[in-house]
């Protein structure tokens, strides 16, 4: 409670690392008002209390007033941050994994398999067996049109297809 405090210097009322700084801002306000600084109180539950203060000299007496705002919110913000960031590397790791087993998957399949954007009808991606099926080098089917791909009696059934995978996603 702030009661408790009364009385007591600023350094007594810091952990132990934020003492140094507590002295440094006293010891500054002698001279005119000092940059802010984080110090951090010791807890009744155990978890540190972060605090930001600055200082000004108050009369000739060397006196110093001492203003500080609470930081608790800020570093339940920054402790949010942290989590989030932790939780979006372990979906990005996640992610990798599964692209690097599809990725396996796609090129040791003996079937032939093209990725396809619908909406523009060109080829994204070929598998190695898809490329020796349609007689191609390694990578020319990558951007070419799909549909040139199939027998002339055979493209407007894919060309339809198409147009049903864009309406329906499937």
């Amino acid at each position: 409670s702030l009661r408790a405090l009364s009385g007591q210097s600023l350094a007594d009322t810091v952990t132990p690392e934020s003492q140094h700084k507590a002295h440094e801002i006293l010891a500054e306000a002698k001279d005119g008002p000092t940059r802010w600084r984080e110090l951090n109180h010791p807890g009744v539950d155990g978890v540190d209390r972060p605090m930001r203060y600055c200082a000004f000299p108050a009369g000739e007496n060397g006196h110093s007033i001492v203003v500080g705002r609470d930081l608790d919110g800020i570093a339940a913000l920054q402790q949010r941050l942290v989590e989030t960031q932790r939780s979006l590397e372990q979906d990005y790791w996640r992610r990798r994994q599964v692209e690097t087993r599809y990725r396996l998957l796609f090129q040791v399949a003996a079937e032939g398999v093209m990725i396809v954007d619908a909406n523009e009808r060109r080829v994204i991606e070929a598998n190695a067996a898809a490329e020796a099926l349609l007689g191609a080098a390694a990578g020319d089917l990558a951007g070419s049109g799909v549909v040139g791909h199939f027998a002339e009696a055979h493209q407007d059934v894919v060309e339809q297809m198409l147009v049903t995978l864009r309406g329906s996603g499937r």
